[in-house]
């Protein structure tokens, strides 16, 4: 009798230790699934931490070039002040009238011929201007502070990737360490 009741114990104690194996190798197969999950994030992440890198470099890129538009539209068909200066010095130089010397200067600076007589003295509230290139300037400015609010907003995207992946290698590796500790003590 009590050799049966110690074969039933014995019995007892073998499932139990097979429950218990079963359970942990289920346990172990759950990790391994999760550690798997966790790498093809790991790589959709930097993938896509990438993507959004390129995209900012692109429109970093972008902004310059339409930096570049704007600077080339402002100075075009301008002189420099220091070649301003010296086409006044020249024409001061040359003891022509002072009419005749603002047509030079006018003319060179913007481009069109101006005639001494249109230098006669003009009535203030009558005086057009004539904005260079407003549209174009203001367009270039309206493009360049889109790009910058884009630019801001990939810069956050960017960024809450990096904590993203941060956040999940640290938790892989973690997962990683307790499958190897798993490993060990079978």
């Amino acid at each position: 009798m009590q050799g049966n009741q110690k074969e039933c114990q014995v019995s007892q104690e073998i499932t139990s230790a097979y429950e218990r194996l079963s359970a942990a190798l289920m346990e172990i197969q759950l990790l391994h699934e999760q550690v798997e999950f966790l790498r093809e994030l790991v790589e959709s992440e930097n993938l896509n931490r990438r993507h959004e890198e390129q995209k900012l470099q692109e429109l970093k890129q972008e902004l310059k070039m339409t930096n570049q538009e704007l600077s080339t539209a402002l100075m075009e068909d301008r002189l420099s002040l220091d070649e301003a200066k010296e086409l006044a010095r020249i024409l001061l130089k040359s003891e022509k009238s002072a009419r005749v010397s603002f047509a030079e200067l006018l003319t060179t600076i913007y481009g069109c011929a101006v005639k001494p007589e249109e230098l006669q003295q003009i009535d203030s509230l009558n005086m057009k201007t004539v904005p260079l290139k407003k549209d174009l300037v203001r367009d270039i400015f309206a493009n360049s502070n889109k790009l910058k609010h884009h630019s801001k907003q990939l810069s956050k995207q960017y960024e809450g990737l990096g904590w993203r992946f941060m956040t999940m290698k640290d938790l892989y590796s973690k997962i990683q360490a307790y499958w190897t500790e798993c490993k060990t003590k079978q």
